[in-house]
């Protein structure tokens, strides 16, 4: 747009037009933004060539540089520095960033991962960013799964994320692998005491059906009694813990 043909308010002091500031080369003014303040529409040089809108100040300042490519960079290449990989024995070691875990990997996925900052997560995955902001988590980046499947560690240990140790399922799939939740008090899954009879019952959840398995005087036969459930109805995906 012709500057003389704006509102005398909205007339920039100084033309930006073709400056470059940083990554990014004004192109003209942004008149979709209604504001008195004048917003300069520019294009980044990154390899999306985005597109955003700045003010005078945010640009001769130097607060805006990028279409935010710059920021990502420079936070990537920070915890990248602090990522520390063993690759001596037959599977890869790596250590998270934030509390230097060890986590297990195959050795064949390192050049897939090596790019990624990876942390631990407060439930326990090991994850990262990407340049779009979204959270990238290792387990499913190297079983290339799709978002309408999940991937489960067979062993639970989420640190081990080896191809042995993973299997793509769906989430009713991955429930079964579950070891006992923290409120359970019996050390395994399914097990609970029943105080007003005074004994030990077995339960098992399948297809959203509750199914009661028997009271029993005996902890070991309560255990019994839930496995034997767990191979009938949770197949090769039952827990396998003690």
């Amino acid at each position: 747009m012709n500057n003389d043909k704006l509102p005398i308010k909205r007339r920039p002091k100084e033309d930006l037009i073709g400056k470059t500031f940083g990554r990014l080369t004004v192109i003209g003014i942004d008149d979709e933004i209604k504001k008195e303040r004048i917003y300069w529409k520019c294009q980044c040089c990154c390899e999306d060539k985005n597109y955003i809108s700045a003010s005078t100040s945010a640009l001769k300042s130097g607060r805006v540089r990028s279409c935010g490519c710059l920021r990502r960079e420079i936070a990537s290449n920070r915890l990248k520095k602090y990522n520390v990989y063993d690759l001596s024995n037959d599977f890869g070691v790596g250590y998270t960033t934030n509390t230097n875990q060890p986590f297990l990997f195959d050795k064949e996925d390192f050049e897939l991962i090596k790019n990624y900052a990876w942390r631990t997560q407060g439930n326990g995955y090991i994850v990262s960013t990407n340049a779009e902001h979204a959270t990238v988590y290792l387990h499913k980046l190297v079983m290339t799964t799709t978002e309408c499947l999940e991937v489960d560690h067979i062993n639970l240990d989420k640190l081990d994320n080896r191809k042995e140790n993973l299997r793509v399922c769906t989430r009713q799939q991955n429930a079964c692998n579950r070891c006992a939740p923290k409120n359970n008090t019996s050390g395994y899954p399914g097990v609970l005491w029943e105080k007003r009879f005074n004994k030990w019952r077995a339960r098992i959840i399948s297809n959203k059906h509750d199914y009661h398995l028997g009271l029993f005087d005996n902890y070991n036969d309560a255990v019994k009694a839930r496995k034997e459930a767990e191979i009938k109805f949770h197949g090769d995906y039952r827990y396998k813990g003690d």
